[in-house]
């Protein structure tokens, strides 16, 4: 990873962690993309986010992202893997989390086409020894953008940071 990428990875999810928390929604179940983005609505006026997220176990996360009607999300990933974050609602990160690394490689490009939706089963555990208590907190995936990413230098736009955190999840 060149150093230019790097800083602006650090610079995007420095922005998504420190953001203040927003209305959550209710646990979806996966339906049609109109129904997704129908059952997660938040108040009028307030930024909705593309990711909505329902705990479905111990350390186990859905994660539905949803494309906007007149834009396809693309998703930055390693040979499927994706880096996946908690943060909390104050921002920061829980002291708790334990992040599980993704190799530093750029495969094809996930795609999630105009006003669709894609599933996500994601894992986000704790540290073996934590007996802290559970807390609320937003499901973060960095990486997204409007244009694809092709390579570097090429350009990409990265999607604005309060759209790529999820409703809060209790973790």
């Amino acid at each position: 990873m060149d150093a230019s990428r790097c800083r602006s990875a650090l610079v995007t999810l420095a922005a998504l962690v420190a953001l203040p928390a927003h209305a959550g929604g209710q646990p979806l179940p996966v339906t049609r993309a109109n129904d997704v983005r129908a059952q997660n609505a938040v108040p009028a006026g307030a930024e909705q986010s593309y990711l909505h997220a329902e705990r479905i176990g111990a350390g186990k996360y859905r994660v539905v992202i949803t494309a906007p009607a007149d834009d396809t999300l693309y998703l930055s990933n390693c040979n499927g893997q994706m880096m996946w974050f908690v943060a909390l609602p104050e921002g920061g990160y829980p002291p708790n989390w334990e992040p599980r690394p993704v190799d530093l490689c750029e495969g094809p490009t996930s795609v999630v086409e105009a006003g669709q939706s894609r599933m996500f089963e994601v894992n986000l555990g704790r540290r073996p020894d934590d007996d802290s208590p559970p807390r609320k907190v937003h499901i973060v995936l960095p990486g997204m953008a409007t244009t694809p990413h092709l390579g570097y230098p090429h350009p990409h736009t990265p999607i604005p940071p309060e759209k790529a955190r999820s409703n809060l999840v209790t973790w």
